[in-house]
């Protein structure tokens, strides 16, 4: 997760994305992976992927915070 946090920070959301979305696909009850991986798809411009990946995050945290306002700023995105 270290790499793939590593890559995010340094602006390569798409290798990032990659990266989480391994990880979340071994782990797919660990909400805090897929509000990574949807930060990460956000970044790459990737929206409709992001809003599935907030959402599996919700799925499994339905008090995820990070997940809810991921999911509303892609909404946003997505309406532009």
């Amino acid at each position: 997760m270290r790499l793939a946090d590593s890559a995010r920070e340094a602006g390569n959301f798409g290798y990032a994305a990659k990266l989480y979305r391994v990880l979340a696909e071994s782990q797919p009850g660990n909400a805090p992976l897929h509000v990574a991986l949807g930060d990460a798809l956000t970044g790459a411009g990737e929206f409709d992927q992001a809003a599935d990946a907030y959402r599996a995050a919700i799925a499994t945290d339905r008090t995820n915070i990070d997940a809810r306002l991921g999911l509303g700023r892609v909404a946003m995105q997505l309406r532009q």
